[in-house]
C-alpha cells in the first residue's frame, strides 16, 4: 500500500500534480450499463427502481447495495456500469429526495470499496463534484463524506482534493464552500500530506476574501491543519487585511508546536502505486509541500533541509535581492554621513521584510552589509545585525550555509563591544544563522577558533558560552555531536586566559569537546604544550565529567563535519582568520614575500611530503577522484550557481568554490587552499605539483583531471594575489597540469575553458616577463587539448583590455596562432579578426602597434592582397605603415611581394584607379586594377604578382 506518507511532522510529501487530467477510462452508455448489470439485477429490483413511489425506489437501491456487497470484488467496467446506471435512475444525480440520494451515495461507496483494479477515473469525474456539492446538505453530508473518503483511498487523496478546489470556486453556495474546505482538512488529518499544496493554498487565498464568515472560518481552520505540514505557510498571508492576518497568525500560533497527527487511513490499489511513482520521480508535477516540524528540523543538518527548501520554493518562489536593491542604495550604505547610512539601512530593512524569501545570490548587498557590521555608529551597527538576522532566515538553509563564513567573523567581533544592545543583536544574529545552517557548519568556520583566541574577553567568553548552549541543546535533542578538533587548541588557550570569566566559560565548553574528540586525545594534545601549560591543562582535564546524555562522537553531517576535523589538523602553528581566499594580498603576503621566495621552485616528493606534514596530518590523497564534475557543469548551465565571471573575486565566489571543492580535495588540502596565509597557498601548490608529476606516471593524475574545473578556478583566484612566489608556483603547476592533460589525451570542455581562459589571457599583461612567457607556453600546450579556434576567440577578446602589455601580448599570440594554424583559426571570421587587429595599429603604445602590424603581415603571407579587403577602411598613415612592413619583410625574405606592396602603397596615396605589373621568374604578366577610395585610403587593393 502507498500509506499516508509516514507519520507525524517528519513525513514528507511526494510530488503531486496540481491540476486535474482528462478521464481515460472508456465511457459507457446508459443502455450498455444496464445490460452489463443484468446479472446483478433481479426482476424485483428493476420493478422497484422503475417505480414512481420513492419508497419502492429506496428499497430497490437497498437491494442493489446488498447484492454488490455480497460480491468479493468488482471490475472497473462493472463500477463504471453502476455509475452510469445510477446517473440514469437519479435524473443525472439531481433527484430531490434525500433518501434516494443517500442510497445512491452508499452504493457508490460500496463500488469504491470493492473495485479491485483501481477506481475508474471517469467514475470519479462523474460523481465527485456531486458528492462534494452535497456536503452542504445537512441530510446528505455524512453519506457523501464517507463515499468521498473511500474514493480518496481508491483514486488518490490529491484527485479528490483537486476536485474540491475546483468545486469550491464553481459553487455559489457558501454552505457548500465551507463544508468542502472542512472536508479537505479532514482528508489531511486522515491521510497525511498526500496532496499538492499549491492549488489548496490558492483556493484558500480566494476564500479569505469571501463575504460569508463561515467560509472564512473554515478557510482559516484548513490553513491551521496545513500549517502543521508546511511551516512556510506562516509567511504567505502577510498581504491580507490586518485583522485577517492577525486571525491567521493566531491560528498558526495554536498549531505551531503541535506535531501533525499520524495518518489513520491509507491509499490503496492503483492510487497507492501512482503516489509511490510520484515520490520516486520528483520532477513530475508540482511540489506537494514540505513536511516537518520545528523539532524534526532541528535534529539534523543533512541534505533533507535543502529538499524542504526546494519544495517550499515551488510554493513560495524566492525573490532576487539584487533586483530589489538599486546601486544608489548600495552607495548610500557606504556614505560617510551617518544619517545617509541610517536611511539606507532603514530602506534595506523594509526590502528584506517585504521579500521574506530571497535567492542565494545576494551579490554586492552582502558586501555592503558586511561593511556595516563594523560601523562606528552603534545604533547603525545594531540595525545592520538585525538585517543580518532577517537575511539569514530569508536565505533558507542552502543559501545561509553558502554565506555563513562571509558574515560570521564580523558578527563574532561584535560580541566584544561594550554596549549590551550590540552584543544582544550579535547573539540573535548568530542564533538565526546557526538554526538555519546547523551546528556542524558553524563549528567548521575557520573564524571561530580565531574568535576564541581574539584576546578580547567579552568576545571569548560569549562565544564559548554560546557554543555550550548550542551543544547542550543538541545533546538534549539526541543529536550526535559533530567533530570539534578545530576547537582543541583555542579551547586550551581559553582555559589559560587571564580573564576568570573566559576560563569559566571554556570549562563549560570543555566536556562537549572532550565527548566529541575523546578525552584521551585531548590529554595527548595537552602533552604537546609548553611544560607550564601542560600542568595547568592536565589539572583541568582530570576533573572533566563527560555529558552523560551525549551520544558517541560521530559527525552529524559526514560531508560537513569531516573537513572541519581535518581543518584543525591543518591549522597547526597558525589559526587562519576565515575560510576565504582574499583576492588582495594579505598582510602576511605583503610582509613575507622575501622569505617565501626562498622556497619557490619545484619541490621534490620529500619536500611535498614535508609541506603536507607541516600543515597537519593529511589523511588520504590530496586530490579525490569522483564524478561530481558533470553535476557542477549541469548546475552551471542551469544557472543554479554563480557564473565564474568577475573583475576581482568577491567573497561569494570564493565561498562557492570552497563548497564545490569539498569532497574533491582532502580536508587538509581544502584548509590550505582557502587559507588567508600565502604560505599555506605555497604548500598547497607544492603538493599539487607533485600530484601531477611526472606526466607519464602522475600519482594523482586522474583525480587532477577529474577536478580540472576546481583546480583551474582556484588558480584564477591566485592570479589576483600580489605575492610573486605564489604566482610563479601557480604558473608552474598549470603548465604541469596541462602537460598531463595532453599526455592523457584529455579534451578540455567549454565549461572548463570559460572559467579559466579569460583569466589566463588577463595574465598576459602581468608586469613579470616570466609570467607573460609562461602564458604563451601554456597557450601552445592548451591548443593540444582544446580547439585553437576557440582559444583564438578568448585571446581576440583580450584586445579590449586597457592594459597595453596585455594587448601587445595578445596580438603576439594571435600572430603565433595564425602562423601555426593558418587563417582557419579565426573562428569569428577572418574579416572580423583582421579589423580588430588593424584597429590596434593606431595604438599609442609602440609595442602594440608593432605586434598588430606583425600579425597583419603574417596574414598577408597567407592570403596575399586580400588582406587589405579584410581589414576594411583604415587611415592612410596606418596603411602606409603596414605596406612598408610588408615591403621590408618581402625584401628580407627574398620574395616577390615587394612590388605588390609598393603598388599598394602608391595606389593608396594616389587614391585613384591604377595598374601595375610585376614579372616573375616565369615571365608571366598579370594586370592589376585598383579602385580608389574616399580620401585615397582604406580601399580595396590589388597587385600583380607572378605565379
Amino acid at each position: 500500500g502507498g500509506g499516508g506518507g509516514g507519520s507525524g511532522a517528519g513525513s514528507r510529501a511526494a510530488k503531486f500534480a496540481d491540476s486535474l487530467s482528462d478521464p481515460t477510462f472508456a465511457d459507457m452508455s446508459a443502455e450498455a450499463a444496464e445490460q452489463a448489470l443484468e446479472p446483478r439485477l433481479t426482476a424485483a429490483m428493476k420493478e422497484q427502481l422503475a417505480s414512481d413511489a420513492w419508497k419502492e425506489r429506496v428499497e430497490g437501491l437497498k437491494a442493489l447495495q446488498d447484492a454488490l456487497e455480497a460480491v468479493d470484488t468488482l471490475s472497473p467496467a462493472e463500477v463504471m456500469a453502476v455509475c452510469r446506471f445510477l446517473e440514469t435512475k437519479t435524473k443525472k444525480f439531481k433527484e430531490t429526495n434525500f433518501q434516494i440520494m443517500s442510497g445512491t451515495f452508499s452504493i457508490l461507496g460500496v463500488c469504491a470499496d470493492k473495485v479491485g483494479e483501481g477506481l475508474p477515473d471517469r467514475c470519479v469525474h462523474l460523481t465527485a463534484p456531486v458528492l462534494l456539492d452535497k456536503l452542504g446538505d445537512i441530510k446528505l453530508r455524512q453519506p457523501a463524506g464517507e463515499t468521498l473518503t473511500k474514493m480518496a483511498q481508491g483514486a488518490g487523496v490529491n484527485t479528490i482534493a483537486l476536485f474540491a478546489c475546483a468545486s469550491i470556486e464553481e459553487t455559489k453556495s457558501p454552505k457548500s464552500q465551507a463544508e468542502m474546505l472542512n472536508f479537505v482538512g479532514t482528508l489531511l488529518t486522515a491521510f497525511g500530506l498526500r496532496l499538492a499544496v499549491k492549488p489548496v493554498v490558492a483556493t484558500c487565498k480566494k476564500c479569505l476574501g469571501a463575504t460569508n464568515p463561515a467560509v472564512r472560518t473554515s478557510t482559516i481552520n484548513l490553513l491551521g491543519v496545513l500549517r502543521q505540514y508546511v511551516p512556510a505557510l506562516a509567511d504567505m498571508f502577510d498581504s491580507e487585511k490586518p485583522a485577517l492576518v492577525a486571525t491567521i497568525k493566531e491560528k498558526f500560533a495554536e498549531v505551531e508546536k503541535v506535531p501533525a497527527p499520524a495518518p489513520t487511513l491509507q491509499e490503496h490499489g492503483a492510487a497507492a502505486a501512482a503516489a509511490a511513482a510520484a515520490a520516486a520521480a520528483p520532477t513530475s508535477g508540482a511540489a506537494g509541500g514540505a513536511a516537518g516540524s520545528a523539532a524534526g528540523g532541528a535534529a539534523a543538518s543533512g541534505g533533507g533541509d535543502d529538499d524542504d527548501d526546494e519544495e517550499e520554493d515551488d510554493l513560495i518562489p524566492r525573490v532576487d535581492l539584487n533586483e530589489q536593491v538599486k546601486p544608489e542604495l548600495l552607495a548610500e550604505l557606504g556614505d560617510a554621513n551617518w544619517k545617509v547610512r541610517k536611511e539606507a539601512l532603514d530602506k534595506l530593512t523594509e526590502i528584506v521584510q517585504s521579500t521574506k524569501r530571497i535567492t542565494p545570490h545576494i551579490g554586492d548587498v552582502g558586501s555592503a552589509l558586511k561593511a556595516r557590521l563594523t560601523d562606528s555608529n552603534k545604533n547603525l551597527l545594531i540595525t545592520a545585525l538585525n538585517i543580518l538576522s532577517m537575511i539569514g532566515k530569508a536565505l533558507g538553509r542552502a543559501g545561509a550555509r553558502r554565506f555563513l563564513s562571509l558574515f560570521m567573523q564580523e558578527t563574532f567581533a561584535c560580541l566584544a563591544d561594550a554596549k549590551d544592545a550590540v552584543r544582544a543583536a550579535a547573539l540573535a544574529a548568530m542564533d538565526t544563522w546557526a538554526d538555519q545552517t546547523r551546528l556542524p557548519a558553524v563549528l567548521e568556520l575557520e573564524c571561530l577558533p580565531a574568535s576564541m583566541t581574539s584576546g578580547k574577553p567579552n568576545e571569548q567568553k560569549l562565544v564559548c558560552t554560546w557554543l555550550t548552549q548550542k551543544l547542550e541543546a543538541a545533546v538534549a535533542a539526541g543529536t550526535s555531536l559533530p567533530s570539534m578538533k578545530s576547537l582543541v587548541k583555542p579551547l586550551f588557550a581559553c582555559l589559560e586566559d587571564r580573564s576568570g570569566e573566559v576560563r569559566h566559560a571554556a570549562q563549560g565548553l570543555l566536556p562537549f569537546v572532550a565527548r566529541s574528540v575523546g578525552l584521551d586525545k585531548l590529554k595527548k594534545a595537552a602533552g604537546q604544550l609548553k611544560p607550564a601549560s601542560q600542568t595547568a591543562i592536565a589539572a583541568v582535564l582530570d576533573k572533566v565529567e563527560l555529558p552523560a546524555a551525549a551520544p558517541a562522537a560521530t559527525a552529524t553531517a559526514p560531508v560537513a563535519a569531516a573537513p572541519a576535523a581535518a581543518a584543525a589538523d591543518a591549522g597547526k602553528g597558525k589559526t587562519t582568520k576565515r575560510a576565504s581566499s582574499a583576492p588582495r594580498g594579505s598582510t602576511a603576503t605583503r610582509k613575507g614575500s622575501a622569505s617565501a621566495a626562498a622556497s619557490s621552485g619545484p619541490a621534490s616528493t620529500a619536500a611535498a611530503s614535508a609541506a603536507a606534514a607541516g600543515a597537519g596530518d593529511v589523511e588520504g590523497a590530496a586530490l579525490i577522484l569522483n564524478d561530481k564534475k558533470a553535476h557542477r557543469e549541469k548546475d552551471d548551465k542551469a544557472m543554479k550557481v554563480l557564473k565564474w565571471n568577475f573583475t576581482a573575486p568577491r567573497e561569494e565566489f570564493v565561498q562557492q568554490l570552497q563548497e564545490q571543492a569539498r569532497g574533491c580535495v582532502s580536508a587538509a588540502m581544502l584548509s590550505m587552499m582557502f587559507s588567508e596565509d600565502f604560505k599555506q597557498h605555497c604548500k598547497a601548490l607544492d603538493i599539487l605539483v607533485e600530484a601531477v608529476r611526472p606526466v607519464e606516471a602522475a600519482p594523482l593524475g586522474d583525480a587532477a583531471l577529474g577536478n580540472l574545473d576546481i583546480l583551474t578556478k582556484w588558480t584564477t583566484l591566485r592570479f589576483f594575489d600580489t605575492n610573486p612566489t605564489v604566482l610563479l608556483k601557480t604558473m608552474q603547476f598549470l603548465q604541469d597540469l596541462f602537460n598531463l592533460a595532453v599526455a592523457k589525451e584529455y579534451e578540455m570542455s567549454d565549461y572548463e575553458a570559460s572559467s579559466f581562459l579569460p583569466y589566463l589571457v588577463l595574465k598576459t599583461g602581468d608586469k613579470l616577463e616570466s609570467v607573460r612567457k609562461d602564458c604563451h607556453t601554456m597557450f601552445t600546450t592548451i591548443t593540444k587539448c582544446y580547439p585553437a579556434s576557440k582559444l583564438f576567440c578568448y585571446i581576440l577578446d583580450g584586445l579590449k583590455s586597457k592594459n597595453s602589455k596585455q594587448r601587445a601580448e595578445c596580438l603576439t599570440e594571435i600572430d603565433n596562432l595564425i602562423q601555426r594554424h593558418s587563417m582557419s583559426v579565426c573562428q569569428v571570421g577572418a574579416a572580423k579578426a583582421l579589423k580588430a587587429i588593424a584597429a590596434q595599429v593606431s595604438d599609442r603604445d609602440n609595442n602594440v602597434r608593432s605586434a598588430a602590424v606583425d600579425a597583419i603581415v603574417t596574414c598577408y603571407n597567407i592570403v596575399g592582397e586580400d588582406v587589405y579587403k579584410l581589414m576594411g577602411s583604415i587611415s592612410d598613415k596606418n596603411l602606409s605603415l603596414i605596406s612598408e612592413r610588408i615591403k621590408r619583410t618581402a625584401k628580407r625574405d627574398g620574395g616577390s611581394a615587394s612590388a605588390a606592396a609598393t603598388t599598394a602603397s602608391s595606389s593608396a596615396a594616389a587614391g585613384s584607379a591604377s595598374a601595375a605589373a610585376a614579372a616573375g621568374p616565369g615571365g608571366k604578366d598579370t594586370a592589376v586594377v585598383r579602385k580608389g577610395a574616399k580620401h585615397g585610403a582604406g580601399a580595396a587593393t590589388a597587385a600583380a604578382a607572378a605565379a
